[in-house]
């Protein structure tokens, strides 16, 4: 077996993610109210506010606020920062902005909410920005996407992941790629979990039809690993699904159900009478390794006599990485075969399973 040391080789903190190429963590955040007034000439990065920028409590009312040719993202930036919000912004606008001229805003105002002044601005252009109780980060999307599900705001973070609640005060990424920003998070939520292989093909520079692994550049205080995660996933049409009998979560589509398997095939619904072959495993880890070599150790480590069927009819054997503590071993065999949308066939007369791959499913587009 192929073991993995350390995925990223990330060093995680407790309480504060900060990933990126020689950023450091901001710390001064609080300054005096002063007029906000911002000349086009500034040389910050554009998803990143001015660290001279004054900051209000988000309801004061702000005495001027100026800008002159100032390219939206920033001033985005600068309000949101002003008014106190977190905000993840749709990758189809980033995409636009940065395709084509990107707006750029001139005005000036007295005695204004930054927060309104936002919406105002944002309004004008077709531009919506719809806020989430439960995670505290808000998305700015086209308006047209305003009826979207994913994009109204989470039901809850429940107690599925309970360490994924522990507020953190600074999230911080600076050209990480979302893969690496998910399994940051993820140890942050103590969220097991697999990404769908039809994601990963996408995301994968060898496939034929991939797209560029989104680049994720944000900064976000006080709010949740587990909120984070979720609507990192939800701007790009992703969702995270649990799964209560297996205790890995599935990062997915979210416009299509997950068809799980029937748990009792692995008596994990009811209890080994075995106890000996589903004994809790404190770390199961595998990096690039054959899904079929996989899941025959699996089988192998459960006692149970299995066919790993999986008919790839000339395509590439999927690769498998993971990393899992504190699962039994049929809980990771169902966790991998669905996460595969693989189905297990048990022969009555000889006990056999039979391990297949079920219907194939349609392909996806989503956000780069």
């Amino acid at each position: 077996m192929k073991t993995m040391a350390g995925i990223f080789a990330i060093t995680l903190a407790p309480l504060l993610i900060s990933i990126g190429h020689g950023q450091a963590p901001i710390t001064n955040l609080v300054t005096p109210l002063l007029p906000v007034v911002i000349p086009a000439t500034s040389n910050a990065a554009p998803n990143h506010p001015v660290q001279s920028t004054p900051v209000t409590n988000g309801d004061e009312i702000l005495p001027l606020v100026e800008f002159q040719d100032m390219p939206i993202q920033r001033a985005v930036a600068h309000l949101a920062r002003q008014a106190g919000i977190n905000y993840l912004i749709a990758p189809e606008l980033e995409q636009k902005w940065t395709d084509s001229a990107e707006p750029v805003v001139n005005l000036k105002l007295t005695n204004v909410l930054a927060k309104d002044l936002l919406q105002r601005m944002l309004n004008l252009r077709n531009v919506a920005v719809v806020d989430d109780p439960v995670s505290g980060i808000a998305f700015i999307i086209p308006a047209s996407e305003i009826t979207n599900p994913l994009f109204a705001g989470g039901a809850g973070e429940t107690n599925s992941f309970p360490a994924g609640t522990m507020v953190i005060p600074l999230i911080q990424f600076a050209d990480v790629p979302i893969t690496m920003a998910i399994e940051n998070l993820a140890r942050q939520a103590d969220i097991k979990y697999m990404i769908d292989p039809r994601l990963e093909r996408l995301w994968d520079r060898s496939s034929p039809d991939h797209v560029p692994e989104p680049i994720l550049n944000l900064r976000l205080e006080n709010v949740t690993a587990l909120g984070t995660l979720n609507r990192l996933l939800n701007i790009r049409g992703l969702v995270l699904i649990d799964d209560p009998v297996t205790h890995v979560g599935r990062i997915t589509f979210g416009d299509e159900p997950w068809l799980k398997m029937n748990a009792s095939q692995l008596d994990l619904a009811i209890g080994s009478s075995d106890l000996g072959t589903n004994e809790v495993i404190p770390l199961i880890q595998f990096s690039d390794v054959p899904l079929d070599t996989v899941l025959e150790h699996f089988f192998r480590q459960a006692g149970l006599r299995a066919k790993i069927d999986l008919e790839l009819d000339g395509q590439p054997m999927p690769i498998s990485s993971l990393h899992w503590e504190n699962l039994t071993i049929r809980q990771a065999i169902l966790a991998l075969c669905e996460n595969h949308d693989l189905v297990i066939i048990r022969d009555e007369a000889s006990g056999i399973l039979q391990v297949k791959p079920r219907e194939a499913k349609k392909h996806h587009h989503l956000f780069h």
